[in-house]
């Protein structure tokens, strides 16, 4: 009886999702078409089971955040967009499904890649070591960090943001005392 129960949900699922092209009257062919090729449109992003397979895919290598806040996933969900166009690694934390965003590309620009167009009130430079950050945020917290290095290009997404010293532990570690660094 429970494999009818459960063969009954997935083929409501899937009709359910089947039946997202919109049939409602007075819905255009050219509506219809469009929404048709939407459903169908396939995925850009394919998941790799690790960092290493996703730089050989995409032909380079992606340099690592140094540190992960505890409260999220220390095992990320890694990506490459088109065939390696560019590298996607996910963190989540668990709870409340928030993400760290960390993405590198050598063919697409920092603004193309990150994705994120909220106006934020603040846009600073933040210097840690050799790297130069563009970042952007509201009231001290930073939602997002552009920046360039040996010829990739990267940006960092944060969902719930973070503090300057935060962003600094991402690239340096955690410590108890992270440098200053010029910001």
């Amino acid at each position: 009886m429970k494999v009818y129960h459960m063969l009954f949900i997935a083929s409501v699922l899937f009709l359910s999702s089947s039946a997202a092209v919109s049939t409602e009257p007075g819905t255009s062919d050219r509506e219809k078409e469009i929404s048709e090729q939407i459903v169908n449109m396939k995925n850009p992003f394919t998941e790799q089971a690790s960092l290493s397979e996703a730089e050989a895919k995409a032909g380079f290598s992606m340099k690592q955040l140094k540190y992960i806040p505890s409260y999220y996933d220390p095992v990320p969900k890694i990506y490459v967009l088109d065939d390696g166009v560019m590298i996607q690694v996910v963190y989540v934390e668990p709870m409340d499904q928030k993400r760290i965003t960390y993405r590198a590309s050598k063919k697409i620009s920092t603004s193309e890649m990150n994705g994120d167009y909220s106006e934020y009130p603040d846009e600073s430079r933040l210097k840690i070591g050799d790297l130069n950050l563009l970042v952007k945020g509201s009231d001290g917290v930073i939602y997002t960090a552009e920046w360039a290095a040996g010829g990739i290009n990267y940006c960092l997404l944060i969902d719930d943001g973070m503090e300057e010293i935060e962003i600094k532990e991402l690239f340096l570690g955690a410590q108890e005392d992270v440098p200053d660094g010029g910001s």
